[in-house]
């Protein structure tokens, strides 16, 4: 019995300090005389709701439905603007067409 206690213990202490034997690969780093690349704010992404927004009444632009902002509430980040929206269907459509949603009365 205490034969395989210290086989299991070895084998353990082993595994440990061999760990698992990924190494995470860095990121490339630009030459000095490469073009930096500016990230659109045009894009239309899907966003997290911040959580002091939680519990807020916020309109959907795609249906005019009124949403409390939670966990769960989809979110687009279009033009540094967060638009809610009622559904992941509601979130697709403005996606592909956010201009046709905003400013719409």
């Amino acid at each position: 019995m205490r034969t395989n206690y210290l086989i299991l213990s070895a084998l353990f202490a082993v595994l440990l300090a061999a760990g698992c034997g990924k190494k995470q690969a860095a990121a490339p780093q630009p030459a000095g005389n490469q073009e930096q690349v500016a990230v659109s704010t045009d894009v239309a992404g899907d966003f997290i709701p911040d959580v002091g927004n939680y519990g807020t009444v916020a309109e959907c632009p795609v249906n005019k439905e009124k949403i409390i902002i939670g966990k769960g509430t989809a979110a687009v980040k279009y033009k540094n603007k967060i638009y809610y929206l009622c559904c992941p269907s509601c979130s697709q459509q403005f996606k592909q067409n956010p201009e046709k949603y905003m400013n719409v009365n």
